[in-house]
């Protein structure tokens, strides 16, 4: 028996130290492989690409291309890990039984278009289609979306894998096709004199024009300046925000003889100013009107290449007409009985603002001035500090059709016949009691 013992100890060590082996081998492969995989609709640019919902996509949700089909392509950007050849898959869809391989597309990685059409696999539903072999640089690469058939072409997501021996089958999210959020890129616009430009919009400039922010107040900070009568106080406060210094407001209201400060959301304020050429003029999509895609055309550039899209916020909102800036005060000062704020500088122009509380009055009043950089037509806009979730407003009064919380499914403009004064007004119920907030254009 003893001699049998050091060689079942040794067969022991041998399996073990080969099963080690194979481990590490597999980790090792592992680390060398990744997978991005981005929904469509969560492409940065749309292009001429449309959004449309579908229970059956990856996330709930689809580009499609239309009736007309999308001359812009959709571009976004995403983060490549380590350098190395990725394997591009794209789940398109397939109508066999009606047209099939008539609703196709490709999609280019790095400025290099897949050989492979999509949307052509002959088969019913989601489909995974694969799109070739791309050697990438680790860094940011340039996705697009380009529409070949222009005829109802639909495309859910878009996956780049390491991995050779993965062949997807599920949606994004599920098993081993996690889902990539993109990087976050600025458009650059043609100025709207029509010259080509290579502004690039300021870090505070980037992502939506409404998009709430995050200023801190200084700590024990006083006022730069303050509009005060018998019934309102407003008070401009030093803050700061991604480095950069600016102003936000205090409100306050007298009740029963006391300042009592009311609840306000600095980050929600906005100060706006839409750009278009002289030449953009909207059209109608139902009762509303919206832009041109002429008028939307920017460029996404990442990893050195370029792609001429569209902007991504919806046709129907204004901001969409061309450029948009979010101005920034960076200064409060009395001037007699107003304050006027100074703005961080931007490539649009230079703005101003004059706030004025009358005697007796229990509303402010703004007035701003844009002096542009550049030639065009111009829409100036501001949106007040106050956001509040819809279950917690008692009602609201806006335009017709939208009022009693009847809200649209996106951004809408609305003509002056359906809007004589341009108006928003929120009854919020607050911790003191209902307090109404409004906005009105002049």
């Amino acid at each position: 028996m003893s001699p049998s013992i050091p060689i079942r100890f040794r067969s022991f060590h041998l399996v073990l130290a080969l099963a080690l082996f194979l481990l590490l081998s597999s980790l090792a492969g592992a680390a060398e492989s990744a997978t991005i995989g981005v929904e469509a609709e969560e492409f940065q640019y749309h292009g001429d690409w449309v959004f449309t919902p579908r229970e059956d996509s990856s996330g709930g949700g689809c580009l499609w291309a239309g009736e007309e089909g999308a001359a812009l392509p959709a571009a976004t950007a995403v983060e490549i890990p380590r350098t190395g050849d990725y394997h591009l898959w794209v789940r398109a869809l397939d109508f066999p039984d009606q047209k099939p391989g008539t609703r196709t597309c490709t999609v280019s990685v790095g400025g290099r278009k897949s050989m492979e059409v999509f949307g052509d696999s002959g088969q019913s539903g989601w489909t995974w289609e694969p799109g070739g072999i791309f050697a990438l640089e680790a860094g940011p690469v340039l996705i697009g979306i380009h529409d070949i058939s222009h005829d109802w072409g639909r495309v859910d997501a878009v996956l780049l894998t390491g991995d050779p021996a993965l062949q997807p089958s599920t949606s994004l999210g599920q098993k081993d096709l996690p889902r990539t959020k993109p990087l976050s890129i600025s458009p650059k616009f043609a100025g709207l004199s029509g010259k080509e430009t290579a502004m690039r919009l300021p870090d505070y400039q980037k992502g939506h024009p409404l998009s709430v922010l995050q200023p801190s107040v200084k700590q024990a900070a006083k006022p730069r300046a303050v509009l005060e009568n018998e019934h309102v106080r407003i008070s401009f406060l030093p803050a700061v925000w991604e480095n950069l210094d600016t102003i936000v407001p205090r409100l306050e209201v007298k009740a029963n003889g006391e300042w009592r400060q009311l609840p306000t959301d600095p980050g929600a304020e906005a100060y706006l100013v839409v750009g278009a050429s002289s030449d953009t003029t909207y059209k109608y999509v139902e009762q509303s009107p919206s832009w041109p895609s002429e008028g939307q055309t920017c460029r996404a550039e990442a990893g050195g290449v370029a792609l001429k899209t569209k902007s991504p916020a919806a046709s129907l909102g204004i901001w969409n007409a061309g450029p948009t800036t979010r101005f920034i005060p960076r200064s409060a000062r009395m001037t007699g009985d107003a304050v006027t704020l100074e703005f961080h500088d931007a490539p649009a122009g230079s703005l101003e603002a004059t706030w004025a509380l009358l005697p007796g009055e229990h509303t402010a009043r703004i007035r701003m001035r844009f002096v542009p950089s550049d030639e065009g037509q111009f829409a100036v806009g501001y949106q007040i500090f106050r956001r509040s979730a819809l279950e917690q407003v008692n009602e609201l009064l806006l335009p017709m059709m939208y009022n009693r919380k009847r809200l649209p499914d996106g951004p809408k403009m609305m003509m002056q016949c359906h809007t004589p004064t341009p108006l928003s007004i929120m009854e919020v119920a607050e911790e003191q009691g209902p307090v109404t907030w409004g906005v009105a254009g002049d």
